[in-house]
């Protein structure tokens, strides 16, 4: 039996870190006998109901994001821990991953995947990023507005500005973006980008995470990001 792959597909995969969907592979020309046959071979691994990845051996992180972007569909991104993750805002991985959906994709239950539900979508997506995942500017704001306290919300924005994933300044005219006008943790927010550009204009002796902790004020303990 031939093993290799039709020619779409083989362009395809690449670009998802080795994983297929079924119906990618279907729609690419492969049969159902070909995709059971390489799942029961064991030369595909399946990851979700309908995704594959599509070698042997441990599966990449990066495939595993796509795997879980994948099974969920409907237009779905990265979003919230993961897309922090993504975008280098925190080393650490959270232990599901954080997936966002259009509103009207309606009830999605996915195992090891915590879905979100975003006004802001397809709007939010980075075009350019390899993954599908939020822009920086939705993802810190995503993260602040779902924060369990404001020194949280407020760790976030302060790790995603220092690491240069953002500026104050993208950040406030995201705010100003379509579904943000229910913003929770707005005043920290706020504050906390005052905090920023008066400590980038004063010098490193002003920077806000070399201050004491304060409720939604960053510090140098918290510059970690939360682990949720």
């Amino acid at each position: 039996m031939a093993t290799e792959l039709p020619a779409r597909l083989e362009d395809l995969v690449p670009l998802q870190r080795g994983v297929v969907a079924r119906q990618q592979a279907l729609a690419d020309g492969m049969t159902r006998h070909a995709v059971t046959a390489r799942l029961e071979s064991r030369r595909w691994q399946r990851l979700h109901d309908g995704v594959y990845y599509t070698f042997t051996g441990p599966v990449p992180r990066e495939a595993q994001l796509w795997a879980a972007v994948l099974r969920v569909g409907h237009g779905a991104v990265l979003s919230h821990d993961t897309a922090a993750e993504t975008w280098g805002i925190t080393d650490s991985p959270a232990p599901l991953i954080h997936v966002s959906v259009p509103r009207q994709a309606g009830t999605l239950t996915v195992p090891e995947v915590r879905l979100h539900y975003s006004a802001r979508l397809p709007d939010a997506r980075c075009p350019s990023a390899p993954l599908p995942v939020t822009r920086p500017e939705d993802t810190v704001l995503d993260l602040v507005n779902s924060a369990a306290t404001g020194v949280d919300a407020a760790t976030w924005v302060v790790a995603a500005c220092q690491r240069g994933v953002t500026t104050p300044g993208a950040l406030r005219e995201y705010l100003g973006k379509p579904g943000r006008a229910r913003m929770r943790w707005r005043g920290v927010l706020l504050g906390t980008l005052q905090q920023l550009e008066t400590a980038r204009t004063a010098g490193p002796a002003d920077d806000p995470a070399d201050g004491q902790a304060a409720q939604g004020s960053p510090s140098a303990a918290p510059l970690v990001p939360p682990q949720r």
